[in-house]
């Protein structure tokens, strides 16, 4: 993320949703459309805002595209608006 320019406080966050993901998912490192749905539910019940929950998707979609190496497309998310 550095070498893309990322500023510190978005590797941090990006880093920090990563690893609760990672944590809530039970460690296991295949990502699916049905899980991060799930988190994105877990998120909001434990009160997390829109924006907090938009960044770690955005940081779950970075894990899965740059990291991973899986093609980027479109995923059936829905977020609500602010």
């Amino acid at each position: 993320m550095t070498a893309r320019n990322y500023a510190r406080s978005t590797i941090k966050t990006y880093t920090y949703f990563i690893y609760d993901y990672f944590r809530w998912n039970g460690d296991q490192m295949k990502i699916t459309e049905s899980s991060v749905l799930s988190y994105m539910s877990h998120l909001y019940g434990i009160g997390r805002s829109t924006s907090t929950v938009n960044q770690a998707v955005n940081a779950i979609k970075y894990w899965m595209e740059q990291v991973c190496g899986q093609p980027r497309r479109l995923y059936n998310l829905k977020r609500p608006r602010k």
